[in-house]
């Protein structure tokens, strides 16, 4: 598959349950569906209640310890929500798997209301959470830039407030320096509006259906944007 202008092995993908596919079948989210449509190997990062950094630093850390996957690899970061913060667990040895977000913190095993709930009422400020969201996509679409790697980002989850936060000088700032062009509808459109809303488990998680119509209406982006050859 020629993607870009090079021969492409592998769809990199990383983002929260909605990447992960919470719920479905590993074969069923969207990242293996999309990867069947283009016939080439699919490499899940996506982990269950992450945030944003994790979109970043998961894929980093990919092409960090698989250098030649840098030549034939063509990644999708789906972002989830930019109020999710993330924290090492000290309680798990592999701090990789061991983050945790405020939304469910989480120490030895138990979860822990008390902090989730002084944080967002004595630390938490959503706008420079939305700026630090807009660095982190900045930072990222960079190095994939700089490692000459093929991408195209798309956000996950719904509720990024962009209308509200967008009115904040320094944050307008930020957004003229997204790459809009490797960008599905940036601001305007998620996978839950791009999806069925009646497409969903019972826990507000994308079933099946859904995963397969996200994964068709990136394929057809790709096909039509990335100068793709069978």
């Amino acid at each position: 598959m020629i993607i870009a202008g090079r021969e492409i092995k592998r769809v990199v993908a990383s983002g929260c349950s909605f990447t992960y596919g919470q719920g479905v079948d590993p074969s069923e989210a969207w990242p293996a569906q999309l990867s069947k449509l283009l016939d080439i190997e699919c490499v899940n990062l996506g982990l269950p209640g992450m945030g944003n950094e994790h979109v970043q630093s998961s894929i980093i850390d990919y092409f960090c310890n698989n250098t030649s996957h840098m030549e034939n690899s063509f990644v999708i970061p789906c972002y989830s929500k930019y109020s999710r913060v993330e924290f090492p667990s000290r309680s798990r040895k592999n701090y990789v798997n061991g983050q945790f977000t405020t939304a469910t913190t989480i120490i030895n095993g138990r979860i822990e209301p008390e902090f989730t709930r002084k944080f967002f009422e004595n630390i938490y400020v959503p706008e420079y959470y939305y700026a630090r969201y807009m660095r982190l996509i900045i930072t990222l679409q960079s190095v994939l830039k700089a490692w000459d790697i093929p991408y195209l980002m798309f956000e996950g989850l719904s509720g990024n407030e962009h209308i509200k936060m967008i009115k904040d000088k320094n944050i307008i700032v930020l957004t003229k320096q997204i790459d809009r062009d490797n960008w599905l509808r940036f601001m305007t459109g998620n996978f839950d509006s791009m999806t069925c809303p009646t497409q969903r488990l019972s826990d507000g998680h994308p079933n099946a259906n859904a995963h397969l119509e996200m994964a068709g209406i990136l394929h057809k982006h790709i096909i039509n944007n990335y100068n793709v050859e069978q």
